[in-house]
């Protein structure tokens, strides 16, 4: 189920992203690979954004909401990738650079509350896909 709900916020962000404040995707794709400790990393999304930004994020089909750990996770593996010259993922930890997250279950209220704090955080539910 979990590419098949990557393929709806991927449908969904077409649709929706000048509503959730985020331009429009040129390129849109997911990011699998190894950083220079040879650790594996994952990303759900990698977005180039026609404004030049970063777009990059993760989707949880999952029934436990989502907590700010995601993000953290998703920090750290940004930061690792571009220690290992991934220069898309120095671009994407910027200030230009931007994180969504969707989540079918929600998210938690800490992670509203951190989200908050920061302008390149987009936290997008269920029922806001459509």
């Amino acid at each position: 189920m979990g590419r098949v709900f990557e393929d709806m916020c991927r449908e969904a962000y077409r649709s929706h992203h000048a509503r959730w404040g985020l331009a429009g995707a040129r390129t849109w794709g997911r990011w699998e690979g190894q950083d220079r400790v040879r650790r594996s990393i994952e990303l759900d999304v990698v977005a180039y954004l026609d404004d030049a930004t970063v777009l990059t994020g993760e989707f949880k089909w999952a029934k436990k909401e989502v907590d700010l750990e995601v993000h953290l996770h998703l920090e750290r593996d940004l930061a690792d990738l571009a220690r290992s010259g991934e220069g898309w993922a120095e671009r994407a930890l910027s200030p230009r650079g931007a994180h969504l997250y969707v989540s079918a279950a929600g998210f938690t209220d800490y992670f509203h509350q951190k989200a908050a704090e920061h302008r390149r955080i987009r936290m997008i539910s269920l029922e806001d896909l459509y």
